[in-house]
Order: C-alpha cells, then structure tokens, then sequence
C-alpha cells in the first residue's frame, strides 16, 4: 500500500517544507557559533576522504589507518602554521600596534602634503587626528577587563581548535556511514532528486575548498616574497597573513590589501615604491583571477559578481565568521537545488551510479 501522494494543485502544499526550512535556519542563526568546528572540519574532512578511499581501495587498508595518516599531516601543518604566527606575526602585530600612532602621523601627513589640510571647510591636523585614531581604534575590541577578556578568547580559540580536530578525525573515518545516514534521512519519494544535488554540489564543494586552500596559500607566499625581499619590511610576515586572509573577501579585500601594504610601507614611501605597489597588486590580482584561480576552482562558482557580493555581506551580518566561510557554498548548492527543482529526471539510474561512486549500499 503506497501513501497518497499530495494534490499538485494544493496551494498549500509547500507550507510544511517552507516551514521546516525556516525553522532550520532559525536553529542555524541561534548555533552559529557552535556550528563553525564542525564547518571546519568538515570542509578539510571533504577534501581528503578521496585519499583516504584511495587508501582503502588500492592497497587495502583499514580505512582508520588511511584516516590516521591524514589527521596526522593535517595536525602538522597546523602546529606549524600556529608555531609560525606565534613567532613572527604575533610579535610583529604588537610592534605595529606600539607604534600605531608614528604609523599614522607618517600616512596622514603624506596623504594631506603637509601637517594640515581642509576638507569641506573642515581644517584636520595630521597629528592630532593621528593620537585620536590610534586611541579609538584599540578601544574598539576593549572590555573593561582585558586580561579576562584575553583569558576567555584564548579558552575559546583552544577548545575550538581541539574540537575541531576531534571533529576532523571522526568525520574522516566515518564518512561513508555519515552518507548512508544521510540518505536514510531523505524521504523516499524525493531521494533520488536528493541524491541528484549531492552528486552535483560534491565536486563543487571539493573545488571550492581546494581552491580557497590554494588561493590563500598563493596570497601568502607571493606577499611574503613582496615584502622580504622587495620592501625589505620588518613586518612581511605579518603582512603576508593578513593580505592572504582578506583574499577570501570579494572587491574589498583586494583593496584593503593594497592599503594595508601601502599603511605598513608608510616609512620608506617613495616614487618606485608606489609604482613596485601598484605593479605587485596588479600582478597578484591578474595572477589569481586568470591563472590560479580558473585552474583550481573551475566551473565551481561561476556565479553573477554581484549575488556574490550580496552572499559574503549578508552572510557575515548573519551569521558572522561563519557566514563568511559558508556564504559561496551556499550559494552554490542553492543554484543546484533550484536547478534540480525545476528540472525533470532525465537519468533513470542516476541513483545507483551515485551509490556506486560513493561506496554506498541501495536503498
């Protein structure tokens, strides 16, 4: 005996799903910070559960031992990446902040060709606007305890981290379990259509983390070189960590980029500094955008400049640094889903060749 299927000309009939869903995002927006471990670890758990299946497959191995393996390069490069920012960036961020306000006398003085100027009838003294700057940007992250502060902040970094890591090694063994559980979940009558988006939205999700691991890689280095070796700048570690980070930020990151290496180069400003600037951004920007990134991310999020914009804005107002992680996967799938929701199956065993390449049993 099979279940009545729904009137399709029941105006009603969508209400159930669309309440589900706003429920869902609700839960979503109140557990957003909760949610950003298991994010992580489940965007470097997506990129290699492919080795650790090739692991298993070719040369036989328990899939714990394959997973084991990559946890553990996974752990190294973090103890290194956290050993490199403890020795040069931290230090050179405390240095930058001590001398905040020379920084900005120097850039305010080189931007107004003197020590004043007048905007709009408004007369601005580089000095004086200087002090006020460097007083009000600390006392913007300040608590009226800042050891306390500083205290719940670091529990609140390690506890992630090690949940993190926690996550990352369960996700990597417990993956083609994880997905079977998941197309159990799926209501019989729409699991092929499901199964049809997870095929779908894997390999762009796989691109899409890959390449923001390869682009924020490339950043980093290609601004160190710059910095070291070009500026001869003190602070090019530092530098290079953040001109990196702002790379996952569409438009204005590059620019705040840019301005960023012009604030810290403030000391040594001359004619071919601008120029050895202007040609680094452009190389860097042209470098990424027709040649890094067409190669690692493909067709991956070929999506119109301004809904991306609109995702990474509305994402971080929402939900934060989460939302800032997720905002162009989401996207992403959404497009897929909303295609898949328009379209009629046209591939009669298309569920069972997405089983097949997962590793899945029928259902």
């Amino acid at each position: 005996m099979t279940n009545p299927s729904p009137n399709p000309r029941d105006p009603n009939r969508h209400v159930p799903a669309i309440l589900l869903i706003a429920l869902g995002l609700f839960a979503v927006y109140l557990l957003r910070y909760v949610l950003l471990p298991f994010v992580i670890a489940g965007a470097l758990a997506l990129v290699a559960v492919p080795a650790v299946r090739g692991m298993h497959e070719r040369w036989h191995w328990p899939r714990w031992i394959g997973a084991l393996l990559i946890f553990c390069g996974y752990a190294l490069v973090f103890a290194l990446v956290g050993w490199g920012i403890a020795r040069f960036a931290l230090p050179q961020a405390a240095a930058v902040l001590q001398d905040l306000p020379r920084i900005l006398h120097r850039f305010l003085s080189t931007l107004f060709r003197g020590e004043t100027t007048t905007l709009i009838g408004i007369r601005l003294d580089a000095s004086e606007l200087s002090q006020r700057l460097s007083t009000w940007l600390p006392s913007q992250g300040a608590a009226p305890d800042p050891l306390l502060s500083a205290a719940g902040i670091g529990v609140a970094v390690l506890m992630g981290g090690i949940l993190t890591l926690v996550l990352l090694l369960y996700f990597l063994i417990e993956a083609p379990r994880l997905s079977r559980g998941a197309v159990w979940l799926t209501p019989p009558a729409q699991r092929e259509r499901v199964l049809n988006v997870a095929r779908r939205s894997r390999p762009v999700l796989y691109r899409y983390v890959v390449g923001i691991l390869v682009v924020v890689s490339y950043t980093i280095f290609a601004t160190w070189i710059f910095a070291r070796l070009g500026l001869h700048l003190p602070q090019a570690e530092l530098l290079a960590v953040a001109v990196g980070l702002l790379e996952m930020i569409p438009v204005a990151g590059p620019a705040l980029s840019v301005a960023m290496i012009a604030l810290i180069a403030i000391e040594q400003i001359t004619f071919g500094m601008i120029i050895g600037v202007s040609v680094f951004a452009i190389f860097l920007r042209l470098s990424i955008d027709q040649f890094i990134g067409p190669i690692v991310l493909g067709k991956a999020t070929h999506l119109p400049p301004p809904l991306i914009i609109f995702a990474f804005l509305a994402g971080g107002a929402i939900y934060g640094a989460l939302g800032v992680l997720i905002a162009i996967p989401v996207l992403a799938v959404g497009k897929i889903v909303i295609e898949e929701m328009r379209a009629e199956p046209t591939l009669p065993n298309l569920k069972e060749s997405y089983l097949r390449e997962q590793n899945l049993p029928k259902v």
